[in-house]
């Protein structure tokens, strides 16, 4: 699939987390790609386990319903030797992969070390050099603005240049 199949479309970039979710909306018109809107979803830790996955769900899902991607593209989870925090970053990652279920989007995942490449040009790349090019391609974008919108906004234009090719 590339671009050519679509007139118009929709991404929703999103790096979950059951603290933060970082969500993007970019669109591609004609080849010239805009960034729509983009927000954090936060959770409080002091809330049960369930219901902040609830939460997620019940803010993702606004989401979506208020601006119709057609696709979702998500990182795919680093996995590290701290099991609790996988677990976390695993059940947020499930929670948005059901509501892309639910709204029948195309979903593609990337390897965060993909996403470096493509947005900054080398893999290794850090949250600063990723930052520093998104806020290149995004004027709007403020230097304070949170590391996960950020990544969901790299996130979601990586898809869309991958699908250039």
């Amino acid at each position: 699939m590339s671009l050519k199949d679509y007139d118009s479309i929709k991404v929703i970039g999103v790096d979950p987390g059951l603290n933060y979710t970082g969500w993007a909306i970019i669109s591609n018109h004609n080849n010239k790609i805009t960034l729509i809107n983009y927000g954090l979803i936060s959770t409080n830790p002091k809330d049960k386990f369930h219901n902040r996955l609830k939460a997620i769900y019940e803010r993702f899902i606004q989401v979506l319903q208020a601006h119709k991607p057609q696709l979702l593209s998500i990182e795919e989870i680093f996995y590290d030797k701290n099991f609790p925090s996988v677990r976390k970053l695993i059940s947020a990652k499930a929670v948005i992969l059901l509501c892309a279920s639910i709204f029948n989007l195309q979903l593609y995942q990337f390897a965060p070390f993909k996403v470096k490449k493509n947005i900054v040009g080398f893999g290794n790349a850090d949250k600063n050099q990723v930052k520093y090019m998104i806020r290149q391609q995004f004027s709007e974008i403020k230097e304070d603005v949170n590391d996960h919108i950020t990544d969901a906004i790299a996130i979601a234009l990586c898809l869309i240049r991958e699908l250039k090719l």
